[in-house]
């Protein structure tokens, strides 16, 4: 896709203003404002169909690139600067051990500072570099296990010239776990001051550079911390069974605390210095950690065994990208579902919007409920529309055949059906960033014997044409509004319509329909595989939908111990296990 963008939410009402984010290869494109009635181009049905509405002019065209990958960013201190004597320390989880160079604790940026790395052997390894030509790397000899944890510890002493590396792998089951050791001369006469902020999961590729974390890790870290002292073996060994004493605690720099605060960004130190830092691109939080044992599965009752956090190379939150024009809603456009129509010499792309009566104004007795939290979930889904991977059958049709596909496997987005590159699947799905299946002429691949058919968006706008041909006027309403408003945006209204596929429900979207049905509403459910999966998000995050899949019909499946969400505490997975089975808000369910 040569011109692609997204905006700012996806529900407006009179007076609001839609930014637009837009990557275009071109110098200039035009925007025009429509709205959207009819997606699907299938010669046998109405066609495409859409109500120019106004034009916005010719804008400049300019790249907008996606920075993959979560970590935890420190600011700088002078604590961390000057660290001619030093430990860093954490449990690990390598998932992908020998995919390249990640950074697990770093203060790194062109060969400059130090850190705790996976280098590109899979081993671990601990690099000193004083900014001056002079790094010295230190690395075990075996690459590090996938999938298992082990302690980590790397050391520095510039008065004696040594610098070491601790390898401990974890086994719950025997007193003495077997630790391996390496050590060598430091060449460099100082540690040089990196003045980056320190970094858990990469480091930096280039100071002063928007952006330019590279090195991102794949797996889980539990118990980060830095000491100012280069702690000897029995120190390591008394940290592992969690023995540290007051001695060893002089010297503590900082301790992350990764098992509180999981509903935000902010990561705690709990030591005496408070180097507080944050998530960035939404790692995987409630995670179990190294100390896991089995007996507790949820993590608000147990939180020192999930004090870990699950990094991964592909993870994306907030994709960032300036604002290139605005629209203000006007007062006198009606509800329904628009978009901002781009378009260049040899590409276009629509990006949607919808518009819902002014709060407390219906301007219809009827409203139409578009699925957004399932269109987010679906968004650049690119396993569940391979219809080679998700069916198993060989098809004639070739993959990916439509650009938006191509865009989303180009670029390394995923939706909720995929999985990460270490295997682990993807639980949290962003609207900030292009959601390529929200397009009114996109077509679900694997449908149709892999040749495709409308979903999603495309779908819906059968239903809405329908109505818009049959003379009903229609006020249009998101998943998102209930789940902010509650039965207040439902009461007024004689009868409330789903649409094609309202498979993602929060709590508070599922009580405002059972409310506005115990009061005499009318409810019509139009679609398949409705009230189905646990969805939730919460006031920091709106833009961040959660799912944790088990025991049901899914492309993935949760760890043992991971059911419950990171951003509401609540458990996940399927409502029916919850008690509220889709029969007993319409009457039947999928099963």
């Amino acid at each position: 896709m040569n011109i692609i963008g997204y905006t700012n939410k996806l529900s407006f009402q009179s007076d609001e203003t839609v930014n637009f984010m837009i990557d275009c290869k071109y110098t200039k494109y035009t925007a025009d404002i429509v709205r959207l009635i009819h997606g699907d181009d299938n010669p046998k049905g109405p066609g495409f169909k859409e109500e120019f509405k106004e034009s916005l002019g010719e804008y400049s065209g300019r790249r907008q690139n996606l920075h993959l990958g979560s970590y935890i960013l420190i600011p700088n201190s002078s604590i961390l600067e000057k660290m001619n004597k030093f430990t860093l320390q954490a449990w690990i989880y390598p998932t992908t051990p020998k995919k390249g160079i990640q950074g697990l604790l770093t203060k790194w940026s062109n060969n400059k500072g130090y850190g705790l790395f996976i280098n590109e052997r899979g081993c671990l390894a601990l690099w000193i570099g004083d900014g001056e030509g002079n790094v010295d790397k230190l690395s075990m000899e075996n690459p590090l296990k996938k999938k298992e944890w082990c302690l980590v510890s790397g050391t520095c002493d510039l008065k004696t010239k040594k610098m070491k590396l601790f390898h401990i792998p974890f086994s719950k089951y025997v007193k003495e776990n077997f630790i391996t050791i390496r050590e060598q001369q430091i060449t460099s006469n100082k540690v040089g001051v990196c003045k980056q902020e320190f970094l858990i999961s990469g480091y930096w590729n280039k100071s002063n550079v928007e952006n330019s974390v590279t090195g991102h890790y794949n797996g889980k870290i539990d118990s980060p911390k830095i000491f100012s002292d280069a702690l000897k073996e029995e120190k390591i060994k008394s940290i592992m069974k969690d023995e540290s004493t007051s001695e060893i605690r002089k010297s503590l720099i900082a301790e992350w605390d990764f098992s509180s605060n999981t509903r935000f960004t902010k990561i705690i130190d709990i030591s005496s210095n408070g180097l507080h830092g944050k998530t960035i691109n939404s790692p995987k939080r409630a995670v179990t950690g190294h100390n896991w044992i089995g007996k507790e599965m949820n993590y608000n009752y147990s939180p020192e065994e999930y004090n870990a956090i699950h990094f991964h190379a592909d993870d994306l939150d907030n994709a960032g990208w300036k604002v290139d024009f605005k629209y203000t809603i006007g007062k006198d456009l009606p509800s329904g579902v628009y978009a901002a129509h781009l378009k260049t010499q040899e590409s276009e792309d629509y990006v949607p919007f919808f518009v819902r009566p002014k709060k407390g104004k219906p301007s219809s007795s009827i409203a139409f409920i578009v699925p957004t939290f399932t269109y987010q979930a679906y968004a650049n889904s690119v396993f569940l529309y391979d219809p080679k991977i998700r069916a198993g059958f060989e098809f004639d049709a070739d993959y990916p055949i439509q650009e938006h596909d191509k865009y989303a496997i180009e670029n390394g987005l995923h939706g909720m059906y995929d999985c990460h590159e270490d295997g682990s699947g993807v639980c949290y799905s962003s609207r900030l960033r292009p959601m390529t299946c929200i397009r009114p002429t996109y077509r679900s691949q694997h449908l149709a014997d892999g040749h495709g058919a409308p979903s999603r968006l495309n779908a819906d706008l059968h239903l809405l044409n329908w109505m818009e041909e049959k003379g009903y006027k229609v006020d249009i309403i998101t998943d998102e509004d209930i789940h902010l408003e509650g039965i207040d945006i439902l009461t007024p209204y004689k009868v409330v319509l789903t649409g094609n596929h309202p498979e993602y429900y929060s709590i508070q979207m599922l009580d405002s329909l059972d409310n506005y049905l115990n009061r005499g509403g009318r409810l019509m459910y139009l679609g398949g595989n409705g009230f189905y999966w646990v969805v939730s998000t919460n006031a920091q995050s709106p833009h961040l939908i959660e799912v944790r899949r088990w025991g049901g019909t899914q492309s993935w499946a949760s760890e043992p111990g991971e059911y419950y969400h990171s951003t509401t505490g609540e458990l996940g997975g399927l409502w029916r296990n919850r008690g509220r089975a889709p029969q007993k808000l319409v009457g039947v369910g999928m099963t």
